[in-house]
């Protein structure tokens, strides 16, 4: 059996996930990109460790899989945040996570696509297509269209931009 995004499984019901995958007749291959070891305290990894799971890394660096933030802006009114959206829907697909008022505010735009349980995942991973002179700009938050999408732009010289207005939840989801 081979689980995808197994941190979230894992750690959202520890004794059902032990009880299904634990067996001498079922080999579990588990595949997370979250850094870390999960937890800021390591906790994740130590019950792993007592559980008697093995764990492989590609890497041991975290240089190799923490997020690079290549600028920071200080927007201090949702005004300056549809002007940015607006210029960087020019030349990429916008993806933006909000929370709060701001998710609020920005899921009422008419150039904002709320991602819900309802928008195919496919959407997300062509946001490389322009629809006359935007490419197009998602809005995920906590609930929708973190975990395990792929936001892609494979034939976007500039890829994607990433706004966050808000704070995540925890760590694994910031990453």
């Amino acid at each position: 059996m081979i689980i995808d995004e197994s941190d979230e499984r894992i750690y959202k019901n520890l004794n059902e996930f032990y009880l299904k995958t634990k067996s001498e007749n079922v080999f579990t291959i588990c595949l997370t990109a979250t850094p870390f070891e999960g937890d800021e305290t390591g906790l994740h990894f130590n019950v792993l460790d007592e559980l008697g799971y093995k764990v492989y890394r590609n890497s041991s660096k975290s240089t190799d899989f923490k997020p690079i933030i290549h600028e920071t802006y200080d927007i201090r009114s949702l005004e300056a945040y549809r002007t940015l959206i607006l210029k960087e829907s020019e030349k990429c697909g916008v993806l933006i996570y909000a929370n709060g008022k701001e998710y609020e505010s920005l899921k009422e735009e008419s150039n904002v696509i709320p991602f819900t349980s309802e928008k195919s995942h496919l959407s997300i991973e062509i946001m490389d297509v322009k629809v006359d002179s935007h490419y197009p700009v998602y809005l995920i938050n906590k609930d929708y269209g973190c975990r395990g999408f792929n936001f892609r732009a494979e034939k976007s010289k500039h890829g994607i931009t990433m706004l966050i207005l808000g704070t995540f939840p925890d760590r694994i989801t910031a990453t």
